[in-house]
């Protein structure tokens, strides 16, 4: 990358948007072909490029790049150091869009047509959602001019101190011979790195502080009608900063809401409505959608808002993050599905919302259930879509009492296999001597061999589960069973009981040791393999 080089191609897309009109082919293209300059330099450079202005001249990475006149008049950095640009830092990622918007900011200060009631060029800057380049300013008003010929006279000193010329004359300052301290001029990295230390205060702080004032202004304001605009002002902002993924800020202008309320009754209404600001539903949605080219701030205070969705517009969020439209990042999803497996109120809600994908969603995630989730969900066995019945007898394995077992004694009789499945696997999670007994009742009727190899197995693990010490010796004899009977149904069951007993584990071999290792040694070997199939002995988990 030749520095000099790299500067010029700046100058001259810079030039191309001071001279040709918005929309022009000519600034599209030099806006491309900068962005293409710089995606080369920036190959392997993950802390970006530095392009600073000073006094001295202008510097790219802390090498001096050459001074030279622009359109005749002062050099580029000069002029923009006289604007109080101190620092571009280009990142890597840079597009020519951004590159676009930059230019056409600076054409415009340099110009003079900012409005200097209106238009900042530090909240240009910022709101230009220039995501990979930073920035560095400076804001100073110069010294009001004085009248020709009219030389300007000092302030009077403060009645009983010296003036500063009787301690300092003309500014000749010495230093002791003798003394240890020494002037040590600083390099140019070092003064890059003084730069950028103001970067924060720019980029985090200035946001920030304009939040905090128009809340202080809003508490302070003493004229009842002014309040309402005062308060859609901080709306507005408040809006801008959720739409730029702003989290950090929120997250701190929010906490500022806290504390006594004023004694105006419409300031207190307002910053009552200004709390419930961060209750809405879009709120929490931008947050589920920041990407990773966010600040790592913002995504961290993003994940933090995601914790703490409130009850009642729970439902609302997730339908909105279900929206085809949506584009929420896969670990801000991860966190509102671990709410709804800690939280019961929260999947309580879910579960009672009208849309079908937010009850699904809620299904889909295994958790605790209270009694008003398990009555819903128990609702939903009834319902026409079998997909939905077969969530809904999954989901009830993590409910407890006697209407839970009684709806998924229901299931196990569902016209849908899969529902019949995943209600004998529920209960062999429940437990308990009335979901053995519901089992058992399926074994025993005459319908049950006609079920399916998955079904009859599914139902055989899930009572060995719940009475391994009852149920054992059973799925034994059922397995000694599939080899000395021929038909078919006798064959699937001996064989849906043999793989139960593996897939129920270890527990189970000294009792089939003592019954198998010498009368039936064919069996045994099945059933070991069958343990290291299903991973039950541990095998899995040790490789």
């Amino acid at each position: 990358m030749d520095p000099a080089d790299l500067f010029r191609s700046f100058r001259r897309a810079l030039r191309a948007h001071q001279l040709y009109p918005e929309g022009s082919r000519v600034r599209v293209d030099a806006s491309e072909r900068l962005a293409e300059r710089f995606a080369e330099a920036l190959e392997g450079r993950a802390d970006g490029i530095s392009l600073a202005f000073l006094e001295e001249g202008a510097f790219l990475d802390g090498q001096v790049l050459p001074s030279e006149p622009d359109d005749g008049g002062e050099p580029l950095a000069q002029q923009l150091f006289e604007l109080g640009v101190r620092e571009l830092r280009f990142l890597p990622g840079l597009t020519a869009v951004e590159i676009a918007r930059l230019l056409d900011i600076l054409a415009r200060a340099k110009q003079g047509v900012l409005d200097p009631v209106d238009e900042d060029l530090s909240i240009l800057l910022w709101e230009g959602d220039l995501l990979h380049v930073s920035y560095l300013l400076y804001d100073s008003d110069p010294l009001l001019p004085t009248a020709e010929g009219e030389e300007e006279e000092p302030e009077d000193p403060q009645e009983g101190e010296k003036p500063l010329r009787e301690y300092i004359d003309d500014d000749d300052i010495t230093i002791d011979p003798e003394s240890d301290s020494t002037w040590i001029p600083l390099s140019e990295p070092e003064r890059l790195g003084l730069l950028a230390s103001y970067r924060h205060e720019v980029e985090e702080e200035i946001p920030y502080k304009y939040g905090r004032l128009l809340l202080e202004i809003l508490r302070s304001e003493s004229d009842p009608t002014e309040v309402p605009r005062v308060q859609r002002v901080l709306r507005e902002y408040l809006e801008a900063l959720v739409a730029a993924g702003r989290f950090e800020i929120l997250r701190r202008i929010e906490s500022g809401l806290s504390g006594a309320e004023p004694d105006l009754e419409p300031t207190r209404l307002a910053l009552r409505a200004t709390r419930r600001f961060f209750e809405e539903p879009a709120v929490y949605v931008r947050a589920a959608e920041l990407g990773a080219h966010s600040h790592e701030g913002d995504r961290a205070a993003a994940l933090a808002f995601l914790e703490r969705i409130p009850h009642a517009v729970f439902a609302e969020v997730t339908s909105l993050l279900m929206d085809e439209r949506a584009e929420p990042n896969p670990e801000a999803l991860e966190k509102v599905r671990q709410r709804l497996r800690a939280d019961v109120d929260a999947r309580r809600a879910c579960l009672e919302d009208a849309r079908r994908p937010v009850q699904r969603f809620a299904l889909e995630q295994d958790g605790p259930l209270d009694e008003a989730g398990s009555r819903k969900i128990r609702d939903l066995l009834k319902d026409p879509e079998p997909a939905l019945r077969e969530l809904a007898a999954r989901a009830l394995g993590g409910a407890q009492g006697g209407p839970a077992l009684g709806a998924l004694g229901e299931a196990l009789v569902d016209p849908e296999s899969t529902v019949r499945v995943a209600a004998a696997e529920s209960l062999g999670r429940v437990g308990g001597s009335k979901a053995l007994e519901l089992l058992l009742r399926v074994v025993v009727a005459r319908e049950f061999s006609h079920r399916g190899l998955s079904e009859k197995r599914a139902v055989f693990l899930a009572a060995g589960q719940v009475a391994p010490d009852e149920v054992v010796p059973v799925l034994a004899r059922l397995a000694e069973y599939r080899s000395l009977w021929r038909s078919r149904e006798k064959t699937e069951r001996g064989e849906a009981a043999l793989e139960a007993l593996g897939n129920i584990g270890e527990r189970v071999r000294p009792a089939l040791e003592a019954r198998w290792k010498r009368k039936r040694p064919d069996l045994l070997r099945r059933f070991e393999s069958q343990l290291r199939h299903s991973g039950a002995d541990g095998s899995e988990a040790a490789a």
